[in-house]
Formats: structure tokens, sequence, C-alpha cells
């Protein structure tokens, strides 16, 4: 997905973390946005649903246009002229029509959703990394595995981040394929409901923007941890008594020099104390 040492390639520890909460901070403020720019509240959307009431009870009937022209954002779409305008054409069948007659509710539940999950993610990075971006170098072994898993949870829980996204990207691509197939608007400007379905698509994309560089930041605090803070070595002290025992030990030749003249001496002296007639026995 990323390169890890494609940006920020000389920021320490302390300042990744950093980053982490910033990004963190703007997807969930851009989260809260996108709850009150909401593609249910505009006109066109109760107009979509006024004219889908009245195709799905035979008060309004699909014609055939004659007179129609391409026109819309890309040029790409039939617009026929109906009661001396140029309307959207109305398809023949309307996709998705049971989450379109929702999506009032469907998309308040999406965006607090999301919201309220990016303050879990936001609360679970901040405890993970609180006053441990200076004490690398002092866990021992066990606290760095432990800490390790910690990182791999934020990784998992920033990937499934991106997905959800993803997902809503997809959910909101169903909603205005919808009032697509309903038509009826005119070709003047974008209508509202697609408008506000923009504005939240951006949102969309920049969070899954934030959270890849996210998962760099995090891929290379593993990295760091396991590479630049190795757990000290210790030193292997014998344990048992045979251990010890098997242990090879040279005296020093200086002592064994010492030795050496003590018994020499102790001979001289012994030979000293020796009575003149106890010498022949």
């Amino acid at each position: 997905m990323c390169n890890v040492d494609c940006c920020c390639k000389n920021l320490s520890p302390d300042g990744l973390i950093k980053f982490l909460l910033t990004f963190t901070a703007i997807n969930l403020i851009l989260s809260i946005v996108s709850i009150f720019i909401r593609a249910a509240n505009t006109g066109r959307y109760d107009q979509a649903l006024e004219y889908l009431e009245a195709r799905n009870n035979g008060t309004f009937v699909v014609v055939q246009y004659t007179d129609c022209k391409k026109s819309g954002f890309f040029k790409d779409e039939d617009y026929c002229k109906i009661e001396g305008e140029y309307l959207k054409k109305p398809s023949k069948d309307v996709n998705n029509q049971g989450l379109f007659k929702k999506w009032k509710t469907v998309e308040i539940i999406l965006s607090i959703l999301r919201t309220a999950i990016t303050v879990v993610f936001l609360a679970m990075i901040y405890f993970v990394f609180k006053n441990k971006a200076k004490n690398f170098g002092n866990m021992d072994e066990e606290q760095k595995e432990k800490y390790v898993g910690n990182l791999t949870y934020l990784l998992i829980f920033t990937s499934f981040m991106i997905f959800l996204s993803g997902l809503y990207i997809l959910i909101r691509a169903l909603a205005i394929n919808a009032n697509q197939d309903i038509g009826l608007y005119d070709d003047s400007q974008q209508n509202s409901f697609e408008s506000n379905i923009a504005v939240n698509y951006i949102i969309d994309i920049i969070e899954i923007v934030l959270y890849g560089i996210e998962i760099c930041f995090i891929i290379r605090l593993k990295r760091e941890i396991v590479t630049k803070y190795p757990t000290p070595a210790i030193i292997q002290v014998p344990k048992s008594r045979d251990q010890i025992i098997n242990v090879p030990r040279q005296d020093p030749p200086q002592q064994e020099i010492m030795i050496q003249q003590v018994r020499v001496t102790q001979q001289i002296v012994n030979v000293q104390n020796i009575h003149p007639l106890d010498a022949y026995d």
C-alpha cells in the first residue's frame, strides 16, 4: 500500500505518534462535518421520493421521449423536453429503491457510526502511545512484545477504517444511482442531492488517504522498536551446581608461585626443629 520510507523520513518516533494523532483528529472532524452535509436533507431528495411514489402507484407514466439531447456534468446523460424544459430522462426501472427510500435514516446512521468508531480509534492511539515515545529503549523483551502486539491491533483497526470509508463510497453510489434512475431534474446544474453526495465522496477519499499514511507510520514504528531499540543483552549465570563445578578454573601464575614458596619454607622450618639425637633414628 505504501513505502514506509517515502515521507517524513527523518521523523522520530515521537513525531510519528504526533502525526498519527493529528491525522486521526482530522478524520474525526471530517466525520462530524459529514453529519451536517446530508443528501437526504435536500429538496431534491423529497422531490425524488414524490416522483418515485408516483411511478410505483401508476399516476406517473414513463413515455417515449423524442426531443432529447446529451447533457449533464460529463455530457453523457439523456435530457428530454418535458413540459417545456429539458429534464433528466427517467429510466424504465429504478434500482436500489429500498435503500433510497430509507436514505434519510441510513445516511445519518452511517455518519454517526463512523464518528463514534473514529473516537474509539483516537482514544486507542492515545492510550497505546501515552508516555511511550521516549521509553522505547527501556523496555524489556516482554514489554516490547506486548507493545508490538498493540501496534498490530492498530494496523488492523486502521485497515478497517479504510474498508469502512470504501464501503461508504459504494453505498453512496447505490443511492445516487437510484436518484439518476428517477431523473426529472434540469440540466442547468448538478442537483443538490448529488452535490452533497459528492462532498461526502471527497470526505471518504480524504479519510482513506490519511489512514493509508497512518499505516505507513505504524509500520515504521514497529520496525524502529525492533531494530533501533534492541533488548539489552543479559549475562547468563550458571544456575546448577554441576555447571559451577565443571567450569575450568585456572589459578594465576603468581598465586601458584606463592604456594610453592610457602611449602619450601615449611620444609626448612621442620628440618631446623629436629633434635640432634633424633637425627640418627
